[in-house]
């Protein structure tokens, strides 16, 4: 490969019998697939409450004043 130039070389192997059949490598077996865990029923979101808290020059927290 020759990364430099952003060329990719791909070389594919198989034989060839004597009569001029391609024989292609074999293919790997599946593996079984997992069942899948059943979900978790989800919780409601509470509401947010409002942020009451001021710093010492009154400013909310979490608030840029520019």
């Amino acid at each position: 490969m020759d990364w430099a130039w952003g060329k990719q070389e791909v070389w594919e192997v198989w034989e060839v019998w004597e009569d001029g059949e391609e024989i292609f490598p074999p293919t790997l077996p599946t593996l079984p697939t997992l069942p899948t865990l059943p979900t978790l029923p989800t919780l409601p979101t509470l509401p947010t409450l409002p942020i009451t808290k001021t710093d010492d020059f009154g400013h909310t927290p979490g608030w840029n004043y520019l």
